[in-house]
């Protein structure tokens, strides 16, 4: 599946791919049918994936779709965007971090390289040692 595209569009130009192999001569059975579908979903679908083949539901391709349009409605609900405002960026002098572990302990720490965090948004942090 593309990034950016539902998996409701996906699975209606999956259907019409398919249903255009069955007029050129090429029918498909349904098991397969529905299991390119499926396969073609994103990763954000694969808990959907997992409850219909363990539940064993036997639909038609068009109900198929209405599922998957639910279940892309409740993943919208679920994701969360979360902002992030930066302002400047500065040298820390020694000892100004504390880091500390789950229990609230400080840690001792040494910076030996450079670490590069890729957000999201595209804004870069690059941790220098």
């Amino acid at each position: 599946m593309a990034p950016g595209i539902s998996a409701v569009q996906y699975a209606l130009k999956m259907h019409g791919y398919i249903e255009r192999l069955a007029v050129l001569g090429f029918v498909m059975d349904y098991e397969l049918s529905r299991d390119l579908i499926l396969v073609g979903l994103s990763d954000g679908y694969s808990q959907f994936v997992i409850n219909y083949q363990m539940n064993q539901i036997s639909t038609t391709i068009p109900e198929l779709i209405n599922l998957l349009k639910t279940a892309e409605q409740a993943i919208k609900k679920d994701s969360k965007q979360v902002l992030m405002g930066l302002r400047d960026s500065r040298k820390l002098i020694q000892g100004e971090l504390d880091l500390r572990e789950g229990n609230a302990a400080r840690v001792a720490t040494l910076a030996v390289d450079t670490y590069v965090l890729f957000l999201p948004s595209g804004l870069i942090f690059k941790l220098d040692d």
